[in-house]
């Protein structure tokens, strides 16, 4: 990777691009696409929807890149990381998408009649690994879950966002028996959690982590064994 502002996210972050890559990640490096070829066949699957105008259109994963590679040079963005989001089933259904260097107003792109309230980020990944041990963890998002993945807790999913929805929790709930919640350690993130374990029905046992940084930041600095000591049973309000 040659792009300065792509290595210095990475590095505060904590990451390198082969962590990324794992996870299907495409880098849009100084206005080049630049993904790992032997892990990214999905890229060139088709899939349909309707367009603005009511026509059904055929597109690919890397068609939606060059729309928006062109779109960002507009913009005056030549430096992104597209991370792809993908249904229980496997099947793609958008990008969670970070601009780096000029416009830093982040961005995400679903297919048409998918929306983030849907799925899981890494569900399809974390799946066996959660079912195996009873147990998920859900962060807010896609970066604390690779985080998380890195140092060994595959069994992580991200809610993209605070909320945890019906179909969400329908999900998670068919799974396992066990929530921990590690969303970020400030107002919005703790809401989130007093209105998660209090707002779902009884079943499910909820745990915290009990960080006082968002995960990928305390991961880097203390370690996936401090992490594991810091997650805490719950009880509701």
């Amino acid at each position: 990777m040659n792009n300065q502002l792509l290595n210095e996210y990475l590095d505060k972050k904590g990451f390198t691009p082969e962590d990324l890559y794992t996870h299907h990640a495409v880098f849009l490096d100084s206005g080049n696409i630049i993904f790992a070829d032997d892990r990214n066949s999905w890229l060139y699957k088709d899939f349909l929807f309707l367009d603005p105008e009511g026509k059904e259109t055929k597109l690919t994963p890397y068609d939606i890149l060059l729309k928006k590679r062109y779109q960002y040079s507009l913009d005056n963005c030549d430096s992104a990381i597209f991370v792809p989001l993908f249904k229980l089933s496997g099947e793609f259904t958008g990008f969670s998408i970070r601009k780096i260097g000029g416009s830093t107003k982040h961005d995400s792109w679903f297919i048409p009649g998918h929306k983030k309230l849907d799925l899981l980020y890494n569900l399809t990944n974390a799946y066996e690994h959660a079912v195996s041990k009873n147990s998920i963890i859900l962060t807010e998002g896609v970066y604390d879950t690779i985080a998380l993945c890195k140092y060994g807790f595959k069994n992580s999913a991200a809610l993209l966002g605070t909320n945890l929805s019906t179909m969400q929790f329908f999900q998670i709930s068919s799974m396992v028996e066990n929530i921990a919640l590690c969303l970020d350690n400030d107002d919005a993130g703790k809401k989130a959690i007093d209105k998660i374990i209090n707002e779902h029905p009884e079943g499910i046992t909820f745990w915290l982590v009990d960080i006082d940084k968002d995960p990928d930041e305390f991961l880097k600095e203390h370690g996936a064994a401090e992490f594991k000591k810091r997650i805490k049973k719950c009880t509701k309000n």
